[in-house]
């Protein structure tokens, strides 16, 4: 039985050029989570999401670096 995973992720939206970053840390394994975003929360409604794991982590702690360096890498971006 394979226990809860901690991963970085992205979303991508069919039709649109948007994007979104994320980290996870699983309850339960392989549990359903598509992030919570903040900015561009209309994109959500408008297409539909698709999510790709990126890499997955020993600790929250790498995780978290990791998202801040796929976050950073785009921060001026105004699809991210």
């Amino acid at each position: 039985m394979m226990g809860p995973r901690i991963y970085t992720y992205q979303i991508t939206f069919e039709g649109s050029d948007f994007f979104y970053f994320g980290v996870h840390k699983e309850r339960r394994y392989n549990e359903e989570y598509w992030g919570s975003p903040v900015t561009h929360k209309h994109i959500w409604n408008l297409f539909k999401p698709k999510k790709e794991i990126l890499e997955f982590f020993e600790t929250w702690e790498e995780a978290r670096h990791a998202e801040t360096n796929l976050i950073k890498s785009h921060l001026n971006d105004s699809l991210c």
